[in-house]
């Protein structure tokens, strides 16, 4: 109230996953804060992919997968992991709806293409069996759902 946005923020505590994602589908802008850790930057904070897979636009903080995915899908905005920068960057995408909603397709595109779990899976057991020196059957013929087929 202090800030002048109680009327288009709602604050929940916590409700249901199929609850939480009805909330998703209605915001304008998502926001994926990830606490900076050197020992999680070698994760893929999923909030991220989930929101740019609903097609909206986000703003995230410089991890190194989130920052990638967002320079690669231009799906929303990096900031530092900062309570101002997060909050002018959503300001400048809600005041620029057309451009937040051009991100939101943007990045919906770009999970499509290269986040979707069905190419990640057969890119992840390409290399393990390229890591362990099998090429074999599996890999040839494009891994996942191919094993006791040879």
């Amino acid at each position: 109230e202090q800030e002048g946005v109680s009327d288009g923020l709602i604050i929940t505590g916590f409700v249901s996953q199929g609850e939480a994602w009805d909330y998703v589908r209605q915001a304008s802008v998502c926001v994926s804060p990830f606490a900076p850790n050197p020992i999680l930057n070698s994760t893929s904070p999923t909030k991220l992919v989930e929101y740019l897979a609903l097609g909206k636009a986000a703003v995230a903080n410089d991890h190194p997968d989130q920052r990638k995915v967002i320079e690669e899908s231009s799906g929303g905005l990096c900031v530092g992991y900062d309570v101002s920068e997060f909050a002018d960057a959503v300001s400048y995408l809600l005041r620029r709806p057309e451009e937040a909603r051009e991100m939101g397709r943007r990045g919906r595109r770009y999970v499509v293409e290269h986040r979707d779990y069905q190419k990640l899976g057969a890119m992840i057991e390409r290399k393990y069996y390229e890591v362990v020196g099998v090429g074999g059957c599996h890999a040839a013929n494009g891994g996942l759902g191919r094993a006791g087929q040879e």
